[in-house]
């Protein structure tokens, strides 16, 4: 074979080395655009139903609606929280470990609290529908604060758990570092990657039971009723909502897999991943439940009008 001479030289490579990035900042600058442009779309909404929901006193002494709110503002601080760890990522900026950690132990722990919300609202229209003489016994405000309360301990619990052992173990010293915030840079130990799977594996089958068992006693009743325009069908229907949404949280967990299987085909795969499955779940909860319910629709359009 003969050998042939490539003819580049050191100032051809600058050139296609320059155009490399001008590329990859064009991307950046194309996925940073439609994510914020997108959150700018759902905070809006997310302002309007909760001022509605706070202002408005029927709503804001109803459990369901409580519930609701609560999960509005927990999916705006998870997206909050997500999004400064993807541009963190996207621009490769290195902060302080211990700063790190705090990101990452708060988006560990928001994380969850959906899901668990999702158990409680899919249990307050199984209340209401199976239980309806003791509904508002049962479903107290001062209940369902305890109850919210008590999600955000569950949540931070084992979070906290693997970090004090991850403190005990590390190198003392690591904390002075600066890092690339990305949560696998600080895998460090497999007893990390043990209780992370644990607890989401735990919380979602958990959840699943909860929403599968509350549909079928929703439904059964549903049935006895015969009516479609029933409160208890339209129960039913919520309750699958919900575990429809649960199976969007579920999706945001495909993003490791997805971004190893297809890394080498598609060079934008952890971009699309974060807003695929980590932003569109939580940007179309407004309009599954908020748009849907006709109190809220209601009272959003006189605020509106009013305005």
């Amino acid at each position: 074979m003969v050998d042939v001479e490539i003819p580049y030289d050191n100032k051809t490579y600058a050139q296609f080395y320059t155009g490399l990035r001008t590329v990859a900042e064009n991307f950046r600058i194309l996925h940073v655009t439609l994510i914020s442009s997108t959150f700018c779309l759902y905070l809006p909404s997310v302002i309007v139903i909760l001022c509605v929901s706070f202002t408005t006193a029927h709503i804001r002494e109803n459990v369901r609606y409580l519930l609701f709110s609560h999960m509005l503002i927990s999916d705006s601080l998870l997206l909050s929280l997500c999004f400064t760890l993807f541009i963190v990522a996207l621009y490769i900026v290195f902060m302080p470990v211990k700063y790190c950690l705090i990101l990452t132990i708060m988006t560990a722990s928001t994380t969850l609290i959906t899901p668990y919300n999702l158990a409680l609202m899919s249990l307050e229209r199984y209340i209401a529908v199976c239980f309806p003489l003791r509904h508002g016994e049962i479903c107290t405000i001062r209940r369902c604060k305890v109850a919210i309360m008590g999600m955000w301990v569950i949540g931070t619990f084992p979070v906290l758990i693997e970090f004090i052992c991850f403190c005990y173990f590390i190198d003392p010293r690591f904390f002075s570092f600066q890092m690339l915030c990305i949560w696998k840079y600080l895998q460090i130990y497999k007893f990390q990657t043990t209780i992370r799977f644990l607890t989401f594996s735990l919380s979602f089958s958990s959840v699943l039971v909860t929403i599968l068992y509350t549909y079928i006693r929703v439904m059964l009743v549903a049935r006895k009723i015969g009516s479609k325009k029933s409160s208890a069908s339209k129960a039913a229907k919520t309750v699958l909502l919900h575990g429809f949404q649960l199976l969007l949280c579920l999706c945001s967990y495909s993003s490791t897999f997805t971004e190893n299987f297809f890394n080498n085909a598609y060079m934008n795969m952890a971009p699309i991943n974060f807003f695929l499955f980590m932003c569109l779940p939580l940007y179309i909860s407004p309009f599954i439940y908020g748009i849907r319910d006709k109190t809220i629709r209601k009272s959003v359009r006189k605020l509106i009008c009013s305005t």
